[in-house]
């Protein structure tokens, strides 16, 4: 399975009301419904990020994340495996969902929709997500809010807002689907929040423009942790496939 460091593994969205297509070549008889999910997870960290060893202190600085919410312009899924029908050719598999739709990524009940997938060994699964600003109207395509507490307790109020186009693709190889009647699995895009603050230390909170006594970071307010924090969210990601049951 390919993989890149910890920031993404899945995505959560309705797809009611907006466009599923499918460029699949198959007839989707005998096939599987996989429902795609978007989760954001670890929502509350101590800063540093990774420095786990060096927490010796009796209190360290902490952040928590209670709002996070992502404006998902369009979603396309690939998928591609051998076809035993014809030795030599590959069956590929296309899906695209339209937004734009608004995703609360700590809603782990919510679908993003679900996909028909023939049995088979997929060679490879293929999400890839747009956000564009166009389509996102006055809010921000990616919006966090939470609080940061220093190493003396105290509580500063955090928010961050991103309005930059944004398309990143998640993979993963080798893949089973197998078909009983009624089957449905699930596949999970996680966000992992603490990565997103990686290379940011509390004094550069400490230190942080406030805006009414609030640190806010976005591309005009403490736009150094902005650039930081968009990279980690550009450059460190991963998708993983799960192959059991969902019974929900």
């Amino acid at each position: 399975m390919k993989t890149k460091s910890v920031f993404l593994v899945l995505l959560s969205w309705m797809v009611a009301g907006y466009g599923l297509s499918s460029c699949s070549k198959d007839d989707s008889r005998d096939a599987s419904s996989m429902t795609v999910k978007m989760q954001a997870v670890n929502k509350r960290f101590s800063l540093p990020v990774g420095t786990s060893a060096l927490k010796s202190a009796l209190v360290t600085a902490s952040m928590e994340w209670n709002s996070a919410v992502m404006m998902v312009s369009k979603l396309e899924f690939e998928a591609e495996m051998k076809n035993s029908g014809t030795p030599g050719s590959k069956l590929e598999i296309e899906y695209e969902v339209k937004g734009p739709v608004e995703v609360n990524l700590f809603d782990t009940k919510t679908n993003i929709g679900s996909i028909i997938l023939p049995p088979g060994v997929y060679e490879e699964v293929e999400f890839e997500v747009h956000l564009d600003k166009q389509y996102a109207g006055d809010k921000p395509l990616i919006y966090l809010a939470g609080f940061y507490t220093n190493a003396g307790g105290s509580k500063v109020p955090v928010t961050f807002a991103a309005n930059e186009n944004f398309n990143f693709k998640a993979e993963q190889e080798g893949v089973t689907v197998t078909a009983t009647e009624n089957s449905t699995y699930s596949s999970l895009i996680q966000i992992f929040l603490d990565q997103m603050m990686k290379g940011i230390n509390p004094e550069d909170l400490d230190n942080a423009t406030r805006t009414n006594g609030e640190i806010i970071i976005s591309a005009t307010s403490n736009s150094e942790l902005y650039q930081v924090i968009i990279s980690n969210f550009k450059n460190h990601h991963k998708f993983e496939c799960r192959g059991d049951r969902d019974d929900d």
